[in-house]
């Protein structure tokens, strides 16, 4: 299996299993809960604030995982398809971003109600402006290098499919057999480091 590939299916199995488990972090402190952290009362309290907040950020990588497959298929329906599915991550990714802000700071009474609210959803905002362009690179990364390696794969199609006939010189048809052997070889070898 390829590097990136592994590394893409650890990082989406990390986000499922934060995703579905953040939401029951706050059953560990039901028998013997403790005292909370940034305003709550109870730890179990806190936990169950940022959970599903937690929750909808990961379904906000899944929802932008779907657009981006849904957009390599050609057909319309599947297109339609893809930007629902960005906009369902959007709103997922804006309303983690708000909720989890929320659970960070419950207790801020520094400030009018109104500039809270609007600071509240200005940072909502650029941190899914932000988790929106993270999860592009990361679901992207993955297509460039395989159209990279299609492109490579082409052009040394190209080349061996080639009648060295017609373009080498026929006392040197040998000699080019072996530097494009050697070429190949050494771009495998640096392809497997």
């Amino acid at each position: 299996m390829e590097t990136n590939l592994v590394g893409l299916l650890v990082f989406i199995t990390v986000i499922a299993v934060i995703g579905f488990l953040s939401p029951l972090s706050h059953v560990y402190y039901l028998e013997n809960d403790e005292e909370g952290v940034f305003g709550f009362t109870w730890m179990s309290s806190f936990l169950f604030a940022i959970g599903f907040p937690i929750y909808s950020l990961c379904m906000g990588f899944f929802m932008n995982l779907a657009s981006t497959l849904f957009s390599t298929v050609e057909k319309k329906k599947f297109k339609i398809m893809a930007i629902v599915f960005k906009v369902l991550g959007v709103k997922s990714f804006f309303l983690g971003a708000l909720f989890l802000v929320w659970s960070f700071s419950p207790n801020v009474k520094d400030f009018d109600p109104s500039v809270y609210y609007r600071s509240l959803v200005l940072v909502s905002v650029l941190i899914s402006i932000s988790l929106v362009y993270f999860s592009n690179y990361v679901f992207n990364v993955n297509k460039t290098i395989k159209n990279l390696k299609a492109s490579l794969k082409s052009m040394f199609g190209f080349v061996y499919d080639m009648p060295s006939n017609d373009l080498v010189n026929p006392l040197k048809i040998k000699e080019f057999d072996i530097n494009k052997l050697k070429i190949t070889n050494s771009i495998l070898d640096q392809n497997e480091q």
